[in-house]
């Protein structure tokens, strides 16, 4: 027991040193939380090869017999950038980054205390580092909608496809009304719309800036005396306008 515990902290180590380099705002979360028992253990596959998350439920997350055959079925080859709803051990993720190096791939779990504990029973050092990696915050959690708007870049990254690792939805998010689809679906929608505004006004955009920059490089611009007892308000049509009216 006592050299498993030992194995545990060095897996877990070995995680949360690379999310802390790259995602440090998802790692001062994880730090505040205590895992839970969602994920309950890791075994064995058949030939003993690599060790397979196992839900609490019993179910495992990935197949005992070849990780690497069920992940060929998972992906067709025109991909351009995957949501991964559940990372378990990874191999699907893994298999996906060296099959497909340009593509990106977005990853988040369920709660923060369920990727802790995942974070102390597989090693996903690998994918953490990966460059085409972008870890998101757990789908439960109040930042997971403007981190997927902030991300996922359609001009840059091409379109979106969704991974859900079967017997990891049936048990984090089971009902029809999930906080998974809802969520999922808010964030795209935001990102249809910025790309739809962009789409219609990037023209005019460009020309005005062009205009002022070329209008900004004749001028020698200095600041006038301000009344510095005076409150200013800079007003925009934006979404901040109709959040600070009443103000």
């Amino acid at each position: 027991k006592e050299r498993f515990i030992r194995k545990m902290n060095q897996i877990f180590e070995s995680n949360i040193k690379i999310i802390n380099l790259r995602f440090p705002d998802i790692y001062k979360e994880i730090e505040r939380v205590d895992s839970n028992n969602s994920y309950l253990k890791i075994e064995r596959s058949k030939n003993g090869d690599y060790y397979v998350p196992v839900l609490a439920n019993g179910i495992a997350l990935h197949s005992k017999y070849s990780h690497v055959k069920e992940s060929e079925k998972m992906f067709n080859g025109s991909e351009q950038t995957l949501l991964f709803c559940g990372i378990a051990a990874g191999y699907h993720i893994q298999y996906f980054l060296e099959n497909f190096p340009d593509s990106k791939a977005l990853i988040c779990e369920s709660t923060y205390s369920s990727f802790k504990r995942l974070l102390e029973l597989c090693d996903l050092s690998l994918i953490l580092a990966n460059k085409n990696v972008i870890l998101l915050p757990p789908i439960e959690s109040d930042e997971f909608i403007n981190s997927l708007t902030q991300n996922y870049i359609p001009i840059l990254m091409g379109s979106l496809t969704i991974n859900y690792l079967r017997a990891w939805k049936n048990y984090f998010f089971a009902c029809k009304e999930s906080a998974l689809d809802k969520k999922i679906q808010i964030a795209l929608d935001i990102i249809k719309q910025d790309v739809s505004t962009q789409s219609r006004f990037g023209r005019i955009w460009m020309h005005n800036i062009m205009l002022n920059l070329k209008m900004a490089s004749k001028i020698d611009l200095k600041l006038p005396r301000v009344d510095t007892q005076k409150t200013a308000y800079v007003l925009g049509a934006g979404p901040s306008l109709e959040e600070a009216i009443n103000e």
